[in-house]
């Protein structure tokens, strides 16, 4: 991303009214964890109708805290390319930090709609689902996440935890196990793990 930051860099300076020179060096701030709205606003600017655009901004406002900003970039991208599974949920973790599950819930169900095997989305979904007090379907919808990606320590995590929840201790002991051994280091699950053996006794 380094590499890909100095060479935009310098495209810029040769050529200020690319757009794309402008995305491609918004991409690599945020890649780096830098800050990226300057030059991803820039973008948008000169590409006004780059759905991708406007949803890296929304990405960059929520970084900032943002919320109300971002979900208006994701908005936008919305409108320019209604069938965008990302910017949909992108606009649901927007809308989630905003406390508006409903409305999280519905924009991750739309973007599975659109890719139905977009695990993140999935995750997602689960984390708002258990939010909202709907553990057997936060399971679920963590169950599909792993299904496409099996290695997805975080959902195996909260699996466990929705399942101790539900008093499924097995379940969540053998969830435990899995997260920690994809993740030797994960410590909070050690806990989790120590919490589901203690009670299941």
């Amino acid at each position: 991303h380094a590499e890909l930051e100095s060479w935009a860099r310098l495209l810029a300076e040769r050529y200020p009214d690319s757009g794309f020179v402008w995305k491609a060096l918004g991409t690599s701030l945020m890649g780096q964890g830098k800050d990226a709205l300057v030059a991803l606003k820039k973008a948008t600017e000169l590409l006004p109708d780059d759905a991708e655009a406007h949803s890296n901004v929304g990405n960059a406002l929520r970084d900032r805290g943002r919320l109300d900003d971002a979900v208006a970039s994701y908005r936008r991208a919305l409108e320019i390319r209604p069938d965008y599974a990302e910017a949909y949920s992108n606009l649901g973790n927007a809308l989630k930090d905003l406390g508006q599950l409903d409305g999280a819930v519905a924009s991750y169900r739309r973007a599975l709609e659109i890719k139905p095997d977009f695990a993140d989305a999935h995750y997602n979904l689960g984390v708002t689902l258990n939010d909202l007090g709907q553990l057997a379907d936060a399971v679920a919808s963590y169950r599909r996440a792993l299904e496409i990606k099996p290695d997805f320590v975080e959902a195996h995590s909260n699996l466990g935890t929705t399942l101790k929840d539900l008093g499924q201790l097995n379940g969540a002991v053998a969830s435990f196990r899995r997260a920690l051994q994809i993740k030797p280091d994960f410590a909070e699950v050690y806990n989790n793990l120590g919490a589901a053996l203690q009670v299941s006794g």
